[in-house]
């Protein structure tokens, strides 16, 4: 049973590792571009309004938040105008967490750790030191 036969084996033992391991970095992956454009979505009122603070500031002319809110809702568009130019920016930040969970989900694939120092966040191992983080389970 050894030779060729036991190689043959040993390479699609391989073979199906890698795909478990590529099957778990592509829904981390998916979990990464999901959550980042869903935060990116929410959040992109805050960050038209704090670009819109900046550019003023930097003009000379201070405004205060409600002013800027305003300002920004009179230009036509109303509440519209708080997800102006949102899409490149929620595919930005999607496809990053994308790339940053699919690499993580490698290099802990790589690197042999399953679980964070405790075990998992909120698991069996109680809270994990990092307090859930990605960085815990480097």
């Amino acid at each position: 049973a050894g030779g060729w036969q036991g190689r043959a084996r040993h390479m699609a033992i391989q073979g199906e590792s890698r795909r478990r391991t590529l099957a778990e970095a592509s829904r981390s992956a998916a979990s990464g571009a999901i959550s980042g454009a869903a935060v990116s979505a929410v959040l992109q009122p805050l960050d038209v309004l704090r670009t819109r603070l900046q550019t003023d500031a930097t003009s000379g002319t201070h405004q205060s938040i409600s002013s800027t809110a305003h300002s920004i809702w009179r230009e036509g568009g109303g509440v519209r105008n708080l997800w102006r130019g949102s899409s490149a920016t929620v595919v930005r930040v999607g496809m990053g967490g994308a790339i940053h969970f699919f690499s993580l989900q490698l290099m802990r694939e790589a690197s042999g750790a399953s679980e964070p120092p405790g075990g998992p966040p909120g698991g069996r191992g109680g809270p994990s030191p990092g307090g859930g983080t990605s960085a815990a389970w480097l």
